[in-house]
């Protein structure tokens, strides 16, 4: 499971997205968690969205090249 969450996201409390990671960690789940410090629920700044797709091609290669 990836999840990017910003910190000043105000639709969705950011610690949902913690306790999720630290679930999913306990759990000994395959994941990535990211949390972007100033950012909004829609990733506003370019950086912000260069991050997420960024960091999602990274996580994508390397969990669907496991499953080939």
């Amino acid at each position: 499971m990836f999840l990017i969450h910003g910190d000043r996201d105000i639709q969705v409390d950011v610690e949902h997205s913690r306790q999720m990671a630290s679930a999913l960690k306990g759990a000994g789940k395959a994941h990535r968690a990211i949390f972007l410090k100033d950012a909004t629920h829609q990733l506003a700044r370019k950086s912000d969205r260069l991050t997420l797709l960024t960091e999602l091609e990274k996580f994508l290669s390397q969990h669907l090249a496991a499953g080939s």
